[in-house]
């Protein structure tokens, strides 16, 4: 169980305009689940969708991304790479009370596969996102990525 992360993640991606779709694949073992949620909207008269992953981390400041991603996590990213789909991983940083929203596929092929510490995580890998500043800022990386 992901604690409080992943319901307020969900508060923040329901709380986007009408113009979303937000879809909770459900967490059942016997299926292939690539991710936490999916949203699709439409940009110019052109359906996008993105994935999102959501983890917290105890650490104040590093995180180890890929320790963190399960193998089905890791394939669901190749996928969506493939098929032109963004991935991103939301971060919550418990000790911090804040997040950072990653881009995957920069962060599974970073070749160093160290972990990352959160400067990077909100700089070079990423974005920052205050609590009350999350729908914000998951609504811009929807439509401007990271």
């Amino acid at each position: 169980m992901k604690g409080r992360s992943e319901p307020a993640f969900r508060a923040a991606l329901n709380g986007l305009d009408e113009d979303f779709i937000v879809y909770k694949p459900p967490d059942d073992a016997r299926n292939w689940k690539p991710c936490d949620f999916m949203v699709w909207y439409g940009l110019a008269g052109v359906a996008q969708s993105v994935w999102f992953e959501v983890k917290e981390t105890p650490n104040v400041g590093v995180v180890d991304v890929m320790k963190l991603l399960r193998p089905a996590q890791k394939a669901g990213i190749e996928r969506a790479h493939e098929v032109g789909v963004d991935y991103y991983i939301a971060v919550y940083w418990k000790r911090h009370e804040d997040w950072t929203i990653l881009d995957a596929w920069r962060v599974v092929t970073f070749p160093d596969r160290r972990p990352l510490t959160r400067k990077e995580c909100m700089s070079r890998f990423g974005v920052h996102a205050y609590p009350r500043d999350l729908a914000t800022t998951a609504r811009a990386v929807l439509l401007e990525g990271v």
